[in-house]
């Protein structure tokens, strides 16, 4: 019987030699598609995961003192067929709408309760999803405007 390697430990070899070949690209793709992977080139793609098929930023949204308990995280996402976009809030002392802005720019509002929402924007169900780049500026405000959750995307 021959020995079997799980998708799931082939992406923990390959990403471990990928990383090991270039130790300031950071490399990210799902554990089943493997064929995706692709290291960043450019300065401008740094810290971007990049895939052949699209690709993907992330940052963690920072507190102010407005709400200084208040956290979240914020995920832009492109693939060949959709761009989508999510941002998470949690501990948020109001409720009700929050505005998402990219860059300075409205692109939708956060529904609190209970402290937690979220936001899924995905151009497949016909939303505006901006285009971002590393170093994008993701900010949150609460309903009277005050800004209570800042970050940037890489």
């Amino acid at each position: 019987m021959k020995p079997t390697l799980s998708l799931s430990m082939l992406a923990v070899v390959v990403s471990t030699l990928v990383i090991g070949c270039s130790q300031s690209s950071p490399v990210a793709a799902p554990a089943d598609d493997l064929s995706a992977i692709a290291v960043p080139t450019s300065p401008q793609d740094e810290g971007a995961a990049t895939l052949s098929r699209g690709s993907l930023l992330n940052g963690a949204l920072q507190s102010t003192p407005a709400d200084p308990l208040a956290s979240g995280n914020a995920k832009w996402e492109r693939r060949a067929d959709r761009m989508k976009f999510s941002t998470e809030v949690e501990d948020v002392r109001t409720s009700g709408a929050h505005e998402v802005r990219i860059n300075g720019k409205r692109i939708g509002d956060v529904r609190v309760a209970n402290g937690i929402g979220d936001l899924n924007l995905d151009s497949r169900n016909g939303h505006r999803v901006p285009e971002m780049r590393p170093g994008d500026l993701v900010e949150v405000f609460n309903p009277k405007g005050t800004l209570i959750l800042n970050g940037t995307v890489r």
